[in-house]
């Protein structure tokens, strides 16, 4: 596994854990355990189109918003366009939860939740040709004899 494999297992392994917290937090009714699960279900995301797109030597802009770069994601991979108005949703509740101070109901926030998960998983599969559940902290370890 060479230098660039590593960053790219490492960065789709943080948002795995990310995704993962999400889901986890959509699962308690807390105010904040709510709040915290859209922020942590965006970020997912975010990191996942961000290091595909890379993966795919498709340049964005620096700061360039999410539903940017989720389209040049979806133009790319055809079979990920189903997810593009969804994660746009959960974008625009992230804004909501950092910006206003909403506090999500629990049926959002775990509707949410399934549209994360399910578009993190396709695009790893897409893009990876990968289970999500193979991105793990031993698929980071190195051999140094290969």
């Amino acid at each position: 596994m060479n230098e660039a494999q590593i960053a790219l297992a490492r960065r789709l392994y943080l948002a795995r854990r990310m995704l993962s917290e999400g889901i986890e937090d959509a699962k308690n009714a807390s105010d904040l355990a709510r709040m915290r699960a859209i922020l942590a279900l965006d970020h997912a995301v975010e990191l996942v189109v961000a290091t595909l797109l890379s993966e795919l030597r498709i340049d964005v802009k620096p700061k360039t918003f999410l539903p940017e770069m989720l389209r040049a994601l979806c133009n790319e991979r055809e079979a990920l366009k189903s997810h593009l108005m969804p994660i746009v949703t959960l974008h625009n509740r992230r804004n909501a939860v950092q910006h206003e101070g909403l506090v999500p109901s629990t049926e959002e926030v775990r509707l949410q939740a399934v549209y994360a998960e399910g578009f993190v998983r396709d695009s790893v599969r897409e893009v990876e040709n990968k289970e999500l559940e193979e991105i793990s902290l031993a698929s980071l370890i190195v051999n140094d004899r290969e």
